[in-house]
């Protein structure tokens, strides 16, 4: 998926029970060396990077709450070696990359008046 409109539209299609355990079953057969690789697979098989990137774990700042979501729920079930805790932490730091890596459309920079180069000379 690679826009918000349409992730929308998936995530609340999965309040359909069919749907939801086919899903699970799905994600749980894709793997990783560890927490981190296994949720970063998992996120990279079902978002782009520039989606990725308008969410976080809690929704603060302009980013939208991905702890909200029916996707959280279906991806710790998916991945029940281990604990829902550490799957979210390492949710948050793939969501927190994102920005950083191709096509997540880089972070805002933040103007700074006192390092121009003109206040310089």
């Amino acid at each position: 998926m690679s826009d918000l409109e349409h992730f929308q539209e998936f995530d609340n299609g999965l309040n359909v029970n069919c749907q939801y355990t086919s899903l699970r079953t799905q994600l749980s057969k894709i793997g990783g060396v560890t927490c981190y690789a296994n949720v970063k697979a998992i996120l990279l098989k079902l978002m782009t990077n520039k989606l990725m990137s308008n969410f976080n774990l809690d929704g603060t700042g302009k980013k939208m709450p991905f702890r909200k979501t029916n996707l959280i729920k279906i991806i710790v079930e998916a991945m029940p070696k281990y604990t829902g805790n550490e799957i979210e932490k390492c949710i948050g730091n793939v969501l927190k990359r994102a920005p950083d890596r191709k096509g997540g459309g880089g972070r805002e920079k933040e103007s700074n008046d006192n390092d121009s180069i003109q206040d310089i000379f």
